[in-house]
């Protein structure tokens, strides 16, 4: 069966989905480079879609810029494109969805949501055996948003007091309706993990961005958005 664009919309926001809150104190390295393995099942009552996507992330605390490139192949509707450009130098984001663009103002110092709050600590788990061994912290995920409810867990690496990465998230996104009609699952593993950008140009505006004006999203899309943490849509 195939499901409408906008609950592609709704469940491709999963995708690459990190839930953050404005108390996060540890975050990665002021240059940050990963690639990530995720898939995930989303639950409505027009079907259910199974996912999975590679990815790359690119972040630059100095300079101000964020970028986020996801492919995905949903098992319904086919391949999924998205890069996101964040520059927080000119206030501005650029999105490309299937090569279709949206440009939008951007607000706050930088994007945080590969960072995690203390606050949300549960405990250090160890992995492997002996010289073999190592710890990650996990730290718990939950928020009771207008029309979800999210749970799930996340485990990091500390690198220092004020730094952290991200190695892998478990989510669950469940609607409040009496019961549930939809529900999104998804989980994802960090890797290849850098400390400097192997290639810049990842940052260079979108040729698919020149010109274009901001773009008005569903109310829908709004609240998975805030229920996620992230900023993605103008």
């Amino acid at each position: 069966m195939q499901l409408t664009m906008t609950m592609k919309i709704v469940y491709s926001l999963v995708l690459f989905a990190l839930v953050r809150g404005q108390e996060n104190t540890c975050c990665p390295p002021p240059q940050w480079e990963a690639s990530i393995k995720a898939h995930g099942v989303a639950f409505s009552p027009l079907g259910t879609d199974v996912y999975t996507t590679t990815q790359k992330v690119f972040l630059d605390e100095t300079r101000g810029r964020f970028a986020h490139m996801v492919n995905a192949t949903f098992e319904l509707q086919g391949p999924y494109n998205y890069f996101a450009l964040e520059d927080y130098r000119k206030n501005k984001r650029y999105l490309v969805v299937n090569e279709e663009c949206t440009v939008s103002p951007l607000s706050g110092d930088f994007n945080r949501e590969w960072c995690v709050s203390p606050a949300r600590f549960q405990r250090n788990m160890t992995f492997g055996l002996g010289d073999q061994s190592f710890v990650l912290q996990s730290f718990a995920v939950s928020r009771d948003l207008p029309t979800y409810n999210l749970v799930g867990q996340s485990l990091v690496t500390r690198l220092s007091a004020s730094r952290c990465a991200v190695h892998q998230e478990m989510i669950d996104l469940i609607s409040k309706d009496d019961p549930p009609s939809r529900s999104i699952r998804v989980s994802f593993v960090v890797h290849d993990m850098k400390d400097s950008i192997s290639d810049r140009s990842i940052f260079d505006i979108p040729k698919s961005c020149r010109g274009q004006r901001r773009q008005k999203r569903s109310t829908e899309s709004d609240d998975v958005e805030e229920a996620l943490g992230i900023r993605i849509y103008p």
